[in-house]
């Protein structure tokens, strides 16, 4: 690509090369950061020997004051406790002898169902019985188990009228506590809470309860089955659709009580009921390629002498793997069971030595009568009076591998129960679930009014047993609005006249691998988007931006006038506090990326950290570590990378290190912060043992439910919110009401959502040696 310098303008790359020649004293420096050579494990023996142990976590001590007040509506709903709840809890154990893997919660569920329904002397009432689905039983009342051990045997009849012992449950009293939520031990808290997560869900998660047949739980969310009313339904492809549901967890809010956090969630499931025939079309128009119209049953018809190809076959049997299937044809009890698909075979009126289907027809007055060989087509038009429409179709291997059982295609369902698929969703089937999935914010907050009026919660005999009430309405809370930080744009931008590349990878590989250059990768189709007006353009623009901070450019940074108001006679600097040249900060931002479930491969963890005062530009140090560690290995050493390279462009090192991290959850925050927080303060002092800049840590979480929708009573303090059905605005923060009662922590949206709902980012400030304010925060 041939790029062309237009205009330079006084900042760019040129001085950032002057700037490494004219740091002065940078060898005297540079001395005592070259000694620094530490490993993992030398940050353990100096953390552990010379450190102090961390205990806590950083405790709320203030809450924002800087913005305009917003009426808000958040997700949750408020839950109530009538009384004291004591609750037995139970170990419960399902195993199928035949089987040495442990059964799925669709099996442990209606397993345990049908038992307690069948044994109510042991079990007594239903309503005193919360269970799990997995491992964990709840009752109000103790079960009449001697010894409180118990032993069930569930035994089935087979379909030659055999009865066999199919499951054995085995149940072990642990202990009885108090559900409070108040408790300062995380541990009893805990515990509470998911006794609430199941009891809340209990209703229909039980299938002896008729609106279970209306819902299909799948971890902590529940997945609406039919929705003919709702048509919320997502068409995927393939076979496949996504559900609406609603996924539900406790959360405790800033004064200690109970909140349920409900939220629209959606999982792709493979259609149900759908013949076979229909699933095979829309798996051949899934990969039609170029194909205008899409392929009809018609088509198929008249196409009778016409096989699947090798690439279809492939195919189809990608998207079967791991379907259960019903029989159209039959006994009834053969068209209610559930088959397991294993292959696809040959068509149905192929003989092949390989792939036929031998039926027997013995006569029985010779022994010596081994029958003869059929095909498919011909054993059913000959002996199940079944004329096959699609012979020409493959068979289909169903049931045990070993039992060799073929049925035609035409004559297979899929089960109706739900299957959720499980094997990873292809670019084009993601595609089409994300843009379905995308709501506007009061559509999902219609929509999750809907589903917990569905419930009925006011009948809901389980949680009226244990004395809950959930209200019917969505909590009011109050937010701010921050206003915008003021930007400084051009500060040195290049401009360039780009031309068209092609092989990407290949010019990927020449230019940042081999020869160092930068390069912008541009698609036919892009570039045709920004070919007649890129000056107005804003593809081109973001182009070009891409473009410039590759080359070192700055696109915009925080102006140092930028500041909050603290009071209305007094403003308080906020931005030049972290970006003052005598008292320099450092931010740095870390996560690991590890390969997708199924996939082999090593995780990545990634070090990235500012190089100059603004701010605006970033390096990164990637290290190669062992799969599923969310510990980083080498941690002193990216420091020790990040750490010199700010220094190499600043001129000094830095007297504040504030580190965003990514990828942990609440039950890690201690450890982590531990560990880490450790390997910080060792870096320092093995820089000099005199250098020790103040720390922050901060963890950024965004795969959370929590979303805001504006009150309408607030939506016309805001010029730039047309109506109440918008998106919050930008620099919405919230501090109270869905917080933690502890930890430190807020919820902030720093963009504005033009497409579905806005989710806000939920920090949690868990160390902070510079002692900073919330509004500083936030």
């Amino acid at each position: 690509m041939d790029v062309h310098v237009v205009e330079e303008f006084p900042e760019g790359i040129n001085q950032k090369r002057r700037l490494l020649v004219e740091v002065e004293d940078m060898t005297s420096i540079m001395s005592s950061f070259l000694r620094m050579d530490v490993s993992s494990q030398e940050s353990k023996e100096a953390g552990g020997n010379t450190l102090p142990i961390m205990s806590s976590l950083l405790q709320r001590f203030d809450y924002g004051k800087v913005g305009a007040k917003i009426p808000l509506i958040a997700n949750y709903y408020e839950i109530k406790i009538n009384h004291k709840i004591y609750v037995h809890r139970y170990e419960v154990i399902i195993k199928d002898p035949a089987k040495d893997r442990p059964l799925d919660r669709d099996v442990c569920r209606s397993q345990f169902w049908e038992m307690a329904g069948n044994d109510l002397e042991t079990f007594g009432k239903l309503e005193n019985l919360i269970y799990n689905d997995v491992n964990c039983l709840w009752v109000k009342e103790k079960l009449n188990l001697p010894n409180d051990i118990g032993r069930k045997k569930i035994v089935k009849t087979t379909s030659r009228g055999d009865e066999r012992v199919a499951y054995i449950v085995e149940m072990k009293y642990v202990n009885y506590f108090l559900v409070d939520l108040a408790m300062d031990f995380d541990d009893s808290r805990n515990v509470s809470i998911q006794f609430l997560n199941a009891l809340l869900t209990q209703n229909i998660r039980c299938p002896l309860r008729s609106i279970s047949n209306k819902y299909y739980p799948f971890g902590r969310s529940i997945y609406i089955i039919s929705d003919q009313n709702r048509k919320w339904k997502i068409p995927v492809g393939g076979g496949i659709e996504a559900w609406t549901g609603l996924h539900g967890s406790v959360k405790i809010d800033s004064v200690g009580h109970a909140l349920f956090n409900a939220d629209i969630s959606s999982c792709a499931f493979f259609k149900i009921r759908i013949s076979l025939i229909d699933f095979f079309l829309e798996v051949l128009n899934e990969f039609r390629s170029r194909r205008p119209s899409e392929y009809t049953v018609d088509e198929l018809r008249q196409a009778n002498k016409i096989a699947m190809n090798e690439s279809q076959r492939k195919s189809l049997k990608k998207a079967l793997t791991g379907v259960y299937v019903r029989l159209t044809y039959g006994p009834e009890r053969n068209r209610l069971k559930d088959y397991k698909f294993v292959d696809v075979g040959q068509p149905a009126n192929v003989v092949s030595v390989l792939m036929y289907c031998r039926f027997l027809h013995k006569n029985p007055n010779d022994p010596d009568d081994q029958g003869n060989e059929v095909t498919v087509e011909e054993y059913f038009a000959q002996y199940k009076e079944i004329r096959l429409n699609f012979p020409h179709l493959p068979v289909i291997q169903i049931g045990p591998r070993q039992k060799k059982i073929f049925v035609p295609m035409e004559l297979l369902i899929i089960a109706d129960k739900p299957q959720k698929v499980k094997r990873e969703l292809s670019d084009f089937e993601k595609a089409k679930l994300i843009r379905g999935a995308v709501m506007e914010p009061e559509m999902r907050k219609e929509r999750i009014c809907s589903i917990i009026e569905d419930q009925k919660l006011d009948g809901d005999i389980f949680l009226q047993n244990f004395g809950v009430w959930i209200s019917p309405e969505m909590i009011h809370l109050e937010g701010r609005v921050l206003k915008p930080p003021k930007l400084e744009l051009n500060v040195n931008f290049f401009f360039f006249f780009f031309a068209f590349l092609i092989l990407t990878r290949i010019i990927k590989t020449v230019c940042d691998l081999e020869e160092g250059i930068a390069c912008q990768v541009i698609r036919a189709r892009t570039f045709r988007n920004v070919s007649s007006r890129p000056e107005t353009n804003v593809t081109a623009h973001n182009i070009i931006l891409k473009m410039n901070t590759k080359l070192g450019g700055v696109n915009n940074k925080v102006h140092q006038d930028y500041n909050i108001i603290k009071t209305d006679l007094l403003l308080f600097p906020s931005w030049p506090k972290f970006s003052d040249r005598d008292d320099p900060t450092i931010f740095i931002g870390v996560d690991i990326t590890h390969p997708r479930p199924g996939k082999l491969g090593y995780s990545i963890a990634s070090v990235v950290g500012s190089t100059n005062l603004d701010a605006t530009r970033y390096e990164a140090s990637i290290k190669v570590q062992h799969p599923k560690m969310e510990r980083i290995v080498y941690f002193v050493e990216a420091l020790r990378e990040r750490l010199l390279a700010f220094y190499k462009l600043v001129g000094t090192a830095p007297k504040h290190i504030i580190i965003y991290r990514d990828g942990i959850s609440e039950t890690e925050f201690l450890n982590t912060l531990k560990e880490e927080i450790a390997s910080v303060k060792t870096a320092c002092k093995k820089l000099d043992p005199e250098y020790s800049p103040t720390l922050a840590y901060v963890v950024v979480q965004k795969r959370h439910h929590t979303r805001f929708f504006i009150d309408p009573a607030g939506a016309a303090k805001f010029q730039n919110i047309r109506e109440s059905k918008a998106n919050i605005p930008p620099g919405t923060v919230v501090d109270t009401c869905v917080t933690s009662s502890k930890l430190f922590d807020f919820f902030l949206c720093s963009h504005f959502g033009s497409i579905g709902t806005s989710r806000p980012s939920h920090y949690y400030v868990l160390y902070d040696s510079w002692n900073l304010t919330s509004d500083e925060w936030q």
